[in-house]
């Protein structure tokens, strides 16, 4: 079981610890008094990237954070970009924030599933904000995403998926970008009569501008592969250090003799940094040519005669919209490829990630709005859990699915790693939820969760939920 146990925090000489119980409420009778920047600094203190409030400042704190997990007790010390990581079994790291956040998570949920990492967060809290409009995809807080899809690619541990997600991406961009640039092109036909009667000559400069387009293209592109291959550079070197302070020791297989692991002792490291050495050289000076050349062509640019003699501004733009020549026979065309090999590619993904998991997730689902009686707005096949239909929900029904749609996604989480996890809600009572509403919700956490830790933030006691642990707050947090 994974479980809040305690958390402090320090402001200078001033020093507050909250403790947690297996059932915690944290009170107010009202609201903007801290309750929810508590809950922000629990996961905060984790390593999150959790965006402080507007009263305080999370980076001037120190915060010691200690945890019960799977391995042991765990304290984690952040003051701002700097975390120290312990267990009780004498395992300690120095870590750096955002960078180290993937390994510290991995050490927490005793997990290397980077896919099922990322999703986390999301499934447990619902921030009062944007957590209970958050169904399956989404900011869960700050710049904190929760993917579906990239949950279930991890619960799956399919591998080959990320290929096929990325070219989805890159299609659904390109899609973008075409949609954008047909608005263009529809409003320089709606305007073709200015063209017609303009004695304006631009063919050499629309020569010239395309040129520059597509040099300026091929730079970002060389450019971009030689950024990646500087730091795939820097990570190796990065990797390897942190292997040398590990200390650890090497046995050679013949010999028997042992020696500490150095970047010396690892074979062929310095040829293969070498081989990237001289493939940024080669694409160094390929973007100095590119650079000659759009300097040569800017020049010849701001030789060309003026485009236009007129000081307004929106008649500038019409003008230099002319220039632009694309086809809109041709944009059609190709929105139409992209959008089926778009369709093809979801196709491809959703044959991928249905099965077991997906089945597991969609009963639990089923299973909850069933006895939240909201059934009845979802649909019959299990892929209804990758919906981005949101529109037909709202208020009460869309609060009670997200609530849903979260608890069988814990439950599923909780099958892969092992434990249970906690569940931290912030203002479980919707503007529009009644009391009925609220004392079911609690029925499910009280009868299908009695074993996980339940922390809960709001203004309301409720008769149903009945915690072992009151934090109360009256005027501020660190009062």
């Amino acid at each position: 079981m994974m479980k809040f146990n305690s958390l402090t925090i320090k402001d200078g000489f001033y020093t507050k610890v909250f403790k947690f119980g297996d059932k915690t409420a944290i009170y107010s009778d009202k609201n903007s008094v801290g309750k929810s920047t508590l809950l922000r600094l629990l996961f905060y203190s984790m390593g999150y990237s959790i965006p402080s409030t507007k009263k305080i400042r999370f980076n001037k704190f120190e915060t010691i954070l200690n945890l019960e997990t799977k391995n042991g007790n765990c304290e984690i010390y952040r003051r701002d970009k700097n975390i120290n990581l312990k267990f009780d079994n004498y395992n300690e790291w120095n870590l750096k924030l955002p960078k180290d956040l993937e390994f510290i998570l991995q050490q927490i949920f005793d997990n290397k599933n980077s896919d099922v990492l990322s999703n986390i967060l999301g499934a447990v809290y619902l921030d009062q904000d944007k957590g209970w409009t958050l169904l399956n995809r989404g900011t869960v807080i700050g710049g904190i995403k929760f993917k579906i899809e990239q949950l279930l690619q991890g619960l799956l541990d399919i591998e080959s998926l990320q290929s096929l997600n990325i070219e989805l991406e890159e299609v659904t961009n390109e899609i973008a970008k075409l949609k954008h640039l047909k608005k263009i092109v529809d409003y320089q036909n709606e305007n073709i009569k200015i063209i017609k009667e303009s004695n304006f000559e631009s063919t050499k400069l629309s020569d010239l501008e395309k040129e520059l387009s597509i040099i300026k293209g091929e730079k970002s592109t060389l450019e971009s592969r030689r950024n990646l291959l500087i730091t795939t550079l820097q990570k190796n070197e990065e990797y390897l250090t942190y292997l040398e302070s590990l200390n650890l020791l090497i046995k050679a297989p013949e010999s028997g003799e042992e020696f500490l692991l150095k970047k010396e002792v690892i074979e062929d490291f310095g040829t293969y940094q070498r081989i990237i050495e001289l493939k940024i050289y080669n694409l160094e000076i390929e973007i100095k040519e590119l650079s000659d050349r759009e300097e040569k062509v800017q020049i010849e640019i701001r030789n060309s005669e003026k485009l236009f003699n007129t000081e307004n501004p929106i008649e500038l733009f019409e003008n230099q919209l002319n220039l632009l020549v694309a086809p809109k026979e041709i944009i059609d065309s190709e929105l139409i490829r992209l959008k089926k090999q778009k369709n093809e590619l979801e196709s491809l993904r959703l044959n991928s990630l249905s099965g077991e998991v997906m089945q597991n997730i969609y009963n639990n689902i089923m299973y909850f709005t069933d006895k939240l009686n909201v059934t009845e707005y979802l649909e019959v096949e299990s892929n209804f859990i990758l919906t981005s239909d949101l529109k037909s929900y709202s208020g009460t029904i869309l609060h009670k699915l997200v609530f849903c749609f979260k608890l069988a996604y814990i439950l599923e989480l909780q099958r892969y790693l092992g434990f249970k996890l906690p569940i931290v809600l912030d203002s479980p009572s919707g503007r529009e939820v009644d009391q009925k509403n609220i004392e079911d919700m609690f029925k499910i956490l009280n009868e299908d969760f009695s074993d996980n830790q339940i922390i809960i933030a709001s203004i309301f006691k409720y008769p149903s939920y009945l915690p072992d642990t009151i934090i109360s707050i009256k005027e501020k947090l660190l009062e």
